[in-house]
């Protein structure tokens, strides 16, 4: 578990993408949790999502705290962990007694990372953009509104 944590060190930093634990142990916890690291007031904190039935449930921790949490998870809870880096990806299974084995690779997709906490959303559709058939239809202003009918 100590080379675990050293890879956890090593990679919660700016150039964190997400780390992803799932494999859950026990029947009475949520199905995967993910961490992402986001920027408020200068500092880089780090968010858990832990995905529960149709909920989503989330904590912020500091670096330090982080660690001891997915340490935590990862003892008792979870099986494994993927850890996604600008550079380096790695992939760790964790045994009933704790012992870990870890794989590591070259990351190719080379993902971005985002530090924003309060992200714009992704819709099929940009908001404030006129179409213009939607328009002809009904369905949106000519300000690129959607329209509202009951």
């Amino acid at each position: 578990m100590e080379k675990l944590r050293e890879v956890m060190e090593q990679s919660l930093n700016n150039q964190l993408y997400q780390i992803i634990i799932s494999n859950k142990r026990k029947a009475d916890i949520g199905k995967k949790v993910v961490l992402r690291p986001y920027e408020e007031k200068g500092k880089t904190l780090f968010q858990f999502a832990e995905y529960r039935n149709n909920q989503v449930f989330h904590l912020n921790m500091e670096r330090e705290d982080a660690i001891a949490h997915m340490i935590e998870l990862m003892r008792q809870s979870y099986k494994q962990i993927e850890i996604i880096t600008q550079d380096q990806c790695y992939m760790a299974l964790v045994s009933k007694k704790g012992r870990a084995t870890i794989k590591s690779r070259p990351n190719q997709g080379k993902k971005i990372v985002n530090l924003k906490h309060n992200r714009k959303k992704q819709y099929i559709l940009p908001e404030g953009q006129t179409i213009s058939f939607l328009v002809e239809l009904g369905i949106q202003t000519k300000d690129g509104k959607i329209i509202d009918k009951i």
